[in-house]
């Protein structure tokens, strides 16, 4: 199986001390849902809570991971401190 590597570039928000996560170390053999979403699209905003009520209903389940993903649109969307 072909080893896949996330990006060395990106900034990782809401983890424990925002420290990246790894495919080898973290996310393997985990069920992963991944939400791609963006902060100037109102669909993207009316699931965060669903995201939110998911991710806390399987809590207590290690084998499974939420990841967020953003993408901004626009440059005001890239200033941090607006996403954690």
């Amino acid at each position: 199986m072909p080893t896949v590597s996330i990006p060395g570039n990106i900034t990782w928000l809401n983890t424990p001390n925002d420290t990246k996560l790894s495919f080898e170390e973290d996310l393997l053999g985990k069920f992963v849902v991944v939400d791609f979403w963006s902060s100037c699209c109102i669909n993207c905003i009316h699931v965060l809570a669903e995201m939110d009520r998911l991710e806390k209903q399987f809590a207590d389940i290690p084998e499974v991971t939420f990841v967020g993903c953003h993408s901004a649109k626009f440059e005001s969307e890239k200033d941090l401190h607006m996403l954690r």
